[in-house]
């Protein structure tokens, strides 16, 4: 699609390049569409076709943009880029994203994204610029604090509850109108009462770590890589086992307090630490986490005992498999739960470790437990049989007529039974046959 196609869009400036408040891609839309003053969902199915991905549906477009993952290294991120410079002419939009760092950020081990947002840095754009942005910082799932006002960050609207699933889990999305207002509600989310008294809600303070943490990232997310950085941390680690364990990588496994095969690939740089991994590691060798990704040893400080990096040498334990697997026995002829697993999480072991020590006891555990509940189901189906023919017999008339009740009457006495169980039990009572399970009931117990 040629240049002279694309819509031409308000030459919105983006804030904060080059700094720790730099604003994520996701806050720039938004802020555009406000600037059209169209709503946002909208906006993006005009613009989705001219990314060049030729989606079918335009739902997909939009679905794009409010993923918290929007801001990533993906194709679809890169093309979004594109498409708004040609569209504004404004140039150095993907610094707004974490492309340049690859999947540190979206990769496992860097946190679940969530919509977060901090509310007094809201309520200092609201005084400085008259409408607030959305940090790239508070799209990282593994930061949970503002390393500028030292409060947790929220993802739930105060007001209406947004944000939040109805068993009260965080969930993964959610909308905004603008920067700062509530897509459900329109509620501001910062801590300050727009229209009303000026006092400020509370704010949960978040721990020292969880700042520290966050001025670390904040750190890194500001000075996106340059041409010709590249993530080598291995490098950085290999002059670190150098300097203070005298090149072992066994004594530098101990002081992380990670397996070997771990930090030897590690060191290879044939692996990536997971975006947490690399704080921790940070913080421990006191450089500063992009020095560690970029590979700068010259970061390193010249001398690092343990009990100075906050980690003191673990104690490595000598292995007993003859005390674990008696232990294991003497709790598994014991304990009086449905699976292994269960005897497994009740330890604290992983389950593999049961059958690995006990594999035939464990097997045998399994296939009693299997029979004592098909009993149990067994003498339950009769019970609710019971209950069915007292139904029956009480509503008086045939099995079609009163099928419904005597069903529903089962159902609010046993309501772990499945549709099919129950309508199987109401007609044994109603003709006084024998009692069968379900195949499906017969997989649960």
């Amino acid at each position: 699609m040629s240049a002279s196609c694309i819509p031409r869009l308000h030459s919105l400036a983006p804030r904060g390049i080059g700094t720790e408040d730099v604003e994520s891609l996701y806050s720039y839309v938004l802020r555009l569409a406000n600037s059209h003053e169209i709503a946002l969902n909208p906006l993006l199915r005009q613009l989705g076709p001219y990314t060049g991905q030729n989606l079918a549906n335009s739902k997909h477009y939009v679905d794009q943009v409010h993923d918290t993952r929007f801001g990533g290294s993906n194709a679809a991120v890169q093309q979004w880029v594109d498409l708004l410079e040609a569209a504004t002419g404004m140039q150095g939009l993907r610094s707004l994203t974490y492309a340049s760092y690859g999947r540190i950020f979206t990769g496992r081990g860097s946190g679940e994204m969530r919509r977060q947002w901090c509310p007094h840095c809201l309520d200092s754009d609201l005084v400085k610029f008259g409408d607030p942005h959305l940090r790239l910082l508070w799209t990282v799932g593994q930061v949970t604090a503002c390393p500028v006002h030292g409060c947790k960050l929220e993802c739930v609207c105060p007001h209406c509850g947004e944000g939040a699933t109805p068993q009260g889990r965080k969930a993964k999305r959610m909308s905004m109108l603008g920067p700062g207002a509530c897509g459900a509600c329109g509620g501001w989310l910062g801590a300050l009462r727009i229209g009303g008294d000026s006092e400020a809600r509370s704010v949960n303070v978040a721990t020292d770590k969880q700042v520290c943490e966050a001025r670390e990232i904040a750190n890194l997310v500001a000075r996106p890589l340059l041409d010709g950085e590249s993530v080598v941390v291995n490098k950085v680690l290999n002059e670190a086992s150098r300097l203070y364990f005298g090149g072992s990588m066994v004594g530098l496994a101990e002081w992380v307090g990670l397996n070997k095969s771990t930090v030897h690939g590690w060191l290879s740089g044939k692996v990536i630490p997971e975006l947490a991994r690399l704080v921790d590691l940070a913080l421990k060798l006191h450089i500063g986490l992009r020095e560690l990704i970029v590979g700068d040893v010259a970061a390193l400080p010249a001398s690092l005992a343990c009990s100075s990096a906050g980690l003191e040498r673990r104690e490595r334990q000598t292995p007993a498999p003859d005390a674990k697997r008696a232990m294991l026995e003497t709790w598994v002829a014991s304990a009086d739960h449905v699976s292994v697993r269960g005897v497994a999480n009740e330890l604290g072991i992983s389950h593999r470790d049961v059958y690995h020590y006990i594999g035939a006891a464990a097997r045998i555990y399994v296939a009693h437990k299997r029979e004592l509940r098909v009993e149990q189901r067994a003498h339950l189906v009769a019970n609710a049989q019971k209950t069915a023919e007292d139904a029956i017999e009480a509503q008086g008339g045939g099995l079609r007529a009163q099928v419904r009740l005597t069903r529903d009457a089962v159902q609010v006495e046993y309501p772990q039974f499945s549709y099919s169980d129950l309508m199987k039990i109401t007609r044994d009572a109603a003709n006084s046959g024998p009692i069968e399970i379900s195949e499906e009931s017969k997989r649960r117990a």
